[in-house]
């Protein structure tokens, strides 16, 4: 709630989140902060992953920044298609 993230979708494995950002989110270079981003990826990756009726908690979690997160608001999505070993994409599964 502190945050101001609003959770804008929530289904099967899936969430949404969206953040409108302010002075207190970004960094000493005026864009969005790591911490904040990572923060919003880790609140959308909660709902995808517990949306399936069960407790459920990250193992392990890992977020790439590809570009600089700048604007009013960022919206975070994720995909949680990896609950179950059957779920793991093909190819990931030949290279672990």
């Amino acid at each position: 709630k502190k945050l101001g993230a609003n959770l804008l979708e929530w289904g099967s494995g899936k969430a949404t989140v969206e953040l409108a950002i302010n002075k207190y989110h970004t960094n000493f270079l005026g864009s969005g902060h790591g911490g904040v981003l990572f923060t919003l990826g880790d609140i959308a990756f909660s709902y995808a992953c517990n949306s399936y009726g069960r407790k459920s908690l990250a193992i392990h979690v890992s977020l790439d920044y590809h570009r600089v997160a700048s604007g009013s608001a960022l919206a975070f999505r994720t995909d949680d298609w990896h609950s179950e070993k059957e779920s793991w994409p093909q190819a990931w599964r030949e290279n672990h």
